[in-house]
């Protein structure tokens, strides 16, 4: 009676065992593709990452090539896109003489005063 009551209580034991390494596996499969997903969307951006970098050096380039040309005094075709250019533009907006720009905000914050003091 007791070797068979060890018989079913091990029997038990190695189908609990058993249940919770299945468990474990089937997460580990989860867990295996989950990763080998991410590390595909990674490698996909590194790509796209490494093209528009290889683009942009080739620009930079490029207007290097444009400003030697120029200063030297020959003709350029180079021309910058329309979207750097208007980023271009607001940049050096904001790029001044902090003397300019204490002046400029001391004219705005006259006009301010001005209203107030009506």
């Amino acid at each position: 009676m007791n070797t068979n009551e060890g018989y079913v209580y091990l029997s038990e034991q190695l189908h609990e065992v058993r249940e919770d390494l299945e468990d474990k596996l089937d997460a580990r499969e989860r867990l295996i593709n989950t990763l080998n997903d991410r590390n595909q969307e990674l490698c996909d951006e590194g790509l796209t990452l490494r093209k528009e970098n290889g683009e942009l050096k080739r620009k930079v380039t490029e207007a290097e090539k444009a400003v030697k040309d120029i200063a030297a005094g020959l003709p350029t075709r180079f021309t910058l896109g329309s979207n750097s250019f208007a980023n271009l533009e607001s940049s050096q907006k904001d790029i001044g003489y902090p003397e300019k720009k204490k002046k400029k905000e001391k004219k705005e914050e006259s006009a301010y005063t001005d209203d107030f003091d009506e």
